[in-house]
């Protein structure tokens, strides 16, 4: 049983919380979860993630036995077999469109947007993760996926704001995530070399990744420092409400700046981060408190932005 949760990685949910977002700023959160259809949402998504986690594991077995820390997981240490492999990735995958279904019934979008997810993993798995430059853009499109869902199960637009925040901040998970892959593996950065688990590593450098992570936490501060003072902002939420949010997210931000250019290793799985990470935790958590009570105040009704 131990092995089988380990290789659903059921801790690596936390990432759908991103289903939560647009609901939130759409002041429709409590609606959508009454209604059951951010919960089946979420419910579908968490299954889908597992389902493609199974399918993952069964694909890379053989790298995973090279990498230092992969080399751990259920499938690659031989704790279980093909088969349950397979068995267990098609049981979530059955959850997860039974779940999806479950959501449809109540919002609109959800079953599309679940389909190109669980289309992206796969192709992710598969294809995408060993092609420069888009292994880090698939990463970023499956959790822009996850807001667009999130928005559909609670029938609200998604603004500009937020789509630009969502694909900044989703660019600098994946980034931070090469960056500590190259780190790890800066020893032995040879064609053929063992521990050099994928090969698209050798077009990264680690220079180009820092700086790239440096720009893109300096361009989503400031997208999301814009976003807190705008004019439509005030409006929608109560003037001076929602810059208080920003001193949390600025120091999430130079947290995870800090951690992927000094320690990189531990933006390696940025869940793992958030879990371990104490003042990741506290960034997150202050900016969720105040955000509700930011949105709690708001008065307009919604409109696209």
């Amino acid at each position: 049983m131990r092995a089988w949760i380990e290789l659903s990685r059921p801790t690596h949910w936390v990432k759908n919380l991103a289903l939560f977002v647009a609901p939130l700023f759409g002041r429709a959160l409590v609606e959508s979860i009454a209604s059951g259809a951010l919960p089946w949402t979420l419910a579908a998504f968490c299954a889908f993630a597992s389902a493609g986690y199974a399918f993952n594991d069964r694909l890379d077995a053989a790298a995973d036995r090279e990498h230092a820390t992969k080399k751990d997981r259920p499938f690659a240490r031989g704790a279980l077999s093909a088969r349950a492999v397979l068995g267990i990735g098609l049981a979530w995958f059955v959850a997860g469109c039974a779940a999806a279904l479950m959501a449809a019934r109540v919002a609109d979008g959800v079953v599309v947007l679940a389909a190109a997810y669980v289309a992206g993993t796969m192709l992710y798995s598969a294809v995408l993760k060993r092609v420069f430059v888009l292994d880090v853009i698939a990463l970023a499109a499956l959790f822009v996926v996850r807001i667009y869902a999130g928005a559909a199960a609670a029938g609200v637009p998604v603004s500009p704001w937020l789509a630009s925040c969502s694909v900044l901040g989703a660019g600098l998970v994946g980034f931070g995530k090469r960056l500590a892959e190259v780190d790890r593996n800066l020893a032995v950065f040879e064609p053929g070399a063992v521990g050099l688990t994928r090969a698209t590593l050798l077009s990264y450098r680690q220079s180009a990744l820092k700086a790239v992570v440096l720009a893109l936490v300096v361009a989503l501060a400031g997208v999301y420092a814009a976003y807190t003072f705008a004019a439509g902002t005030s409006a929608q939420f109560g003037a001076g409400r929602m810059p208080w949010t920003l001193p949390f997210a600025v120091a999430g931000l130079l947290r995870y700046a800090a951690t992927a250019l000094l320690r990189s290793e531990r933006v390696e799985d940025p869940a793992r981060l958030l879990w371990t990470d104490r003042w990741s935790l506290a960034c997150a958590l202050g900016w969720t408190a105040v955000a509700i009570w930011a949105v709690a105040g708001g008065t307009t009704p919604l409109e696209p932005r």
